[in-house]
């Protein structure tokens, strides 16, 4: 990236892997260098329901609310503002939503997350982002 981009707002998704774990370490990193803000985006799988929330849908939500907020606690260290938002639903899709919904410049990525087909160069996930991103995407390794 060169000094004369202009990087306001960097989403970047966490699962708790390895590789999500470099995704977040990148976006601190980019973030200090363009004094940007950080949307931190976690997904939990969606809740089959015939009626309204239960309640093992209100602890999948706060135990999903819980998970985030111990990474935003961690980066509060990092000198960048972060900001959580915990979606239900698809990986992919929640990123791409957020995306749009928080006006983001940048999406930043794990290689693979913790899926089940971990041989896979990309992951399902990355790869429907890289496809699909209306703004750049940057894969950590």
């Amino acid at each position: 990236m060169t000094d004369d981009v202009d990087i306001r707002k960097i989403l970047v998704g966490y699962d708790g892997s390895e590789s999500s774990e470099r995704a977040v370490t990148l976006a601190c990193s980019l973030a200090r260098k363009y004094g940007a803000a950080i949307t931190v985006v976690h997904a939990f799988p969606h809740l089959p329901r015939l009626s309204a929330p239960s309640q093992d849908d209100t602890r999948e939500i706060h135990a999903a609310r819980r998970f985030v907020e111990v990474l935003v606690k961690r980066l509060s260290h990092e000198e960048v503002e972060v900001v959580p938002d915990v979606l239900e639903g698809p990986a992919a899709d929640a990123i791409l939503n957020a995306a749009k919904a928080h006006d983001v410049d940048l999406i930043v990525i794990g290689r693979r997350g913790l899926g089940k087909f971990s041989g896979l160069l990309l992951g399902s996930t990355s790869d429907r982002v890289l496809h699909y991103a209306t703004v750049p995407v940057l894969v950590a390794h």
